[in-house]
């Protein structure tokens, strides 16, 4: 260090603070403060470039992790799979390859990254490669909570509802303050059927945090016990305390499988086809309504699977 210059630590300590708190703008502003006085530290790019996402600046983003990515240790291999999770984002496959390729054997990393192309992964149909990834985190990092959740919903999809269960349960052992994990593990034993009672509980007290989402697993649990009476309460609820805009279509969908329960077949029908208006992708529950769809008689019309855009 130059003597006179102020230690470039602190600076990049106070930029992720900001972060932290969502000023992502002040927390920029520390970054590039940071990177002029040190250019070549991957420290300051990196911090930028997670700041510059937040604030939605795609670009700017990847040109901040590539030049962490430029320099040497740890932090720069951060920024490569930063770099690589963006380029998956953007479809840009072969651009993502070079970018792990340029990852040296054997890096370390933190597993926030490591998540964050994961779920990248994951988005663009590399599932494997996902779910590899998760578990190779787990390893090192697996006190974690967010590796568990993520390695369940992967398993989730790719049919291992017993796996999805066990680490579910390692999520809520890991957070059991956590109103997410109690709400993730009652939505996972109600689809499972088992366990309907514990499932109830932990759905009850997730609910009382006032969520929507809260309400959309309670409604679950509550069809899966045969309570479509409540079920129908809960739907119309959640659907209640949604905000003026924001679309709850599983929430409708819910509703809509309560009233054909309690053979309100109508407005079932009218329910279920509030629930697939106007989507834009297939949803993850679209077998779920083409199930209720066929019960009441029906023909819908829902998009399609998508291929994925970078195949294994």
């Amino acid at each position: 260090m130059v003597p006179g210059t102020p230690s470039l630590g602190p600076r990049v300590m106070l930029g992720r603070v900001l972060a932290a708190q969502g000023r992502a703008d002040e927390a920029l502003a520390e970054f590039d403060e940071a990177e002029a006085r040190s250019p070549g530290d991957p420290r300051p790019p990196l911090g930028a470039g997670r700041a510059l996402l937040s604030l939605g600046r795609r670009e700017e983003a990847a040109e901040a992790f590539e030049r962490a990515a430029a320099g040497r240790g740890t932090k720069a291999d951060i920024a490569r799979l930063e770099r690589a999770a963006l380029a998956l984002e953007d479809g840009d496959c072969d651009g993502a390859e070079r970018w792990l390729n340029a990852l040296p054997k054997g890096a370390t990393s933190a597993w926030r990254s490591e998540l964050r192309l994961a779920l990248a992964e994951d988005r663009v149909g590399r599932r494997d490669a996902a779910r590899a990834r998760i578990e190779a985190a787990i390893e090192n990092e697996g006190s974690q909570p967010m590796l568990w959740a993520t390695l369940a919903s992967l398993q989730d999809r790719a049919g291992d509802r017993e796996g999805s269960i066990r680490s579910r349960e390692k999520t809520l052992s890991l957070a059991p303050a956590e109103i997410w994990p109690k709400n993730d593990l009652a939505y996972a034993l109600a689809k499972a059927g088992r366990d309907l009672d514990r499932a109830r509980e932990l759905a009850l007290e997730a609910a009382e945090s006032g969520d929507p989402n809260t309400l959309d697993t309670l409604a679950t649990v509550e069809l899966a016990r045969g309570e479509a009476s409540k079920a129908l309460a809960t739907a119309q609820r959640g659907l209640a305390l949604a905000k003026v805009g924001d679309a709850r279509p599983h929430l409708e969908l819910l509703q809509a499988r309560a009233l054909a329960a309690l053979g309100r077949a109508e407005e079932a029908r009218a329910g279920l086809r509030r629930s697939v208006e106007g989507l834009a992708k297939r949803p993850s529950w679209a077998n779920e309504a083409e199930q209720l769809a066929e019960r009441l008689g029906i023909e819908l019309s829902l998009p399609a699977p998508s291929d994925p855009a970078c195949p294994a």
